[in-house]
């Protein structure tokens, strides 16, 4: 079941960062964060310091972001009233919370190309932003993007 494996996958990666979060270590939350995001525990550490430095410094956006208001969830039903193409796309190496996202969305929307980039992670954007621009301006100029699988 797709729902439980999602709460399951959301629980293991925001437990630790709220814990962090509400003891004030902000650091560790960040690094908790990236960690989960890049589905390693060395990823942080494995970046460039200057990604990092910067990740940290925008630490204080987590307090932000935990106690903000929610708007309206979006729906199925919402994105299906979206008219213009979209690619979607996740990594064959994420998390299954962000491959069940990704999953959902390209199928709500009516107009969309689903692609799982195998080797790739959710991080794959700040990885690889000259192949991901790639695909985006792909998309942009053919709306087929160089890597696609159909969703099923």
């Amino acid at each position: 079941n797709e729902l439980e494996i999602f709460k399951k996958d959301a629980t293991k990666m925001f437990e630790p960062i709220a814990g962090f979060v509400e003891k004030g270590m902000l650091d560790s939350a960040v690094v908790s964060l990236i960690n989960a995001s890049g589905v390693a525990d060395s990823y942080f550490s494995n970046q460039y310091k200057k990604i990092q430095k910067s990740q940290l410094e925008k630490k204080e956006t987590l307090l932000l972001q935990i106690k903000q208001q929610y708007p309206k969830p979006i729906t199925a039903d919402d994105l299906k009233q979206l008219r213009f193409p979209a690619w979607v796309g996740t990594g064959r190496n994420s998390r299954p919370l962000f491959q069940i996202t990704a999953g959902a969305a390209a199928k709500s929307l009516g107009n969309a190309v689903f692609a799982m980039l195998d080797n790739e992670s959710h991080l794959f954007p700040l990885e690889k932003p000259i192949d991901f621009a790639e695909i985006v301006k792909t998309f942009m100029t053919n709306r087929i993007p160089l890597t696609t699988v159909p969703f099923v």
